[in-house]
């Protein structure tokens, strides 16, 4: 299953090399990618290295690529007269020198810990070709998915975890830490209650913007 699931992934990987799309799909893919690996967990066991958690950092990375060699000249031009965008840049290049630290272990240690630092920099440098329009379909996806996943917390909050979720935080090590079968800490579709509050959060306020 999990095999198949990494051959979708791919997939949808190849359909996101197109900035515009890669960023529609990964905006409504990141917010269900926990749920879709409990689904795998139902027929297979927990593995901390899960591959499946790779996809949006390597899709990422991809689209970084693509926007260079296709809207090179007009990135060029945006950091040239973009303090914000040179700024960005430094802190992209200091991301990438200390992922080469012979200090902290092998590579693929600085590969890890650049993974979370790295794909979140370059979306600054996607936005660059995303017109207004674009930009409120996507505050919308935003807030639809977070009215969805509340809903989703909502069932948890009284109908409790489901047995595969109860299984990953088991193997996780967060059965006491989100509160055992006593007083559930919800978290829907995403991998913690942090990440779950803080979507909350930001569609939450776009709801109460648009209305």
């Amino acid at each position: 299953i999990r095999v198949l699931t990494l051959l979708m992934l791919g997939l949808l990987g190849l359909a996101s090399l197109s900035p515009r799309r890669g960023i529609f799909i990964l905006t409504l893919f990141l917010p269900f990618m926990y749920f879709i690996r409990r689904f795998v967990l139902t027929f297979e066991e927990f593995s901390r290295r899960d591959p499946i958690l790779l996809f949006p950092a390597v899709v990422t990375v991809a689209m970084f690529v693509g926007v260079v060699l296709f809207n090179g000249s007009r990135i060029y031009y945006c950091i040239r007269h973009s303090p914000l965008l040179k700024a960005c840049s430094l802190l992209l290049g200091i991301f990438v020198i200390q992922m080469l630290n012979p200090l902290q272990g092998s590579l693929l240690i600085g590969l890890a810990g650049g993974m979370f630092f790295i794909p979140p920099v370059l979306w600054v440098f996607l936005g660059l070709g995303i017109d207004k329009e674009t930009i409120n379909r996507l505050l919308r996806m935003v807030m639809v998915i977070g009215t969805l996943t509340a809903i989703y917390g909502i069932y948890q909050h009284y109908f409790g975890l489901s047995d595969v979720e109860m299984y990953e935080i088991r193997a996780k090590g967060f059965y006491k830490a989100m509160g055992a079968e006593s007083n559930v800490r919800v978290m829907s579709t995403f991998s913690s209650l942090v990440d779950f509050s803080r979507y909350l959060t930001i569609s939450g306020f776009l709801a109460f913007a648009w209305f």
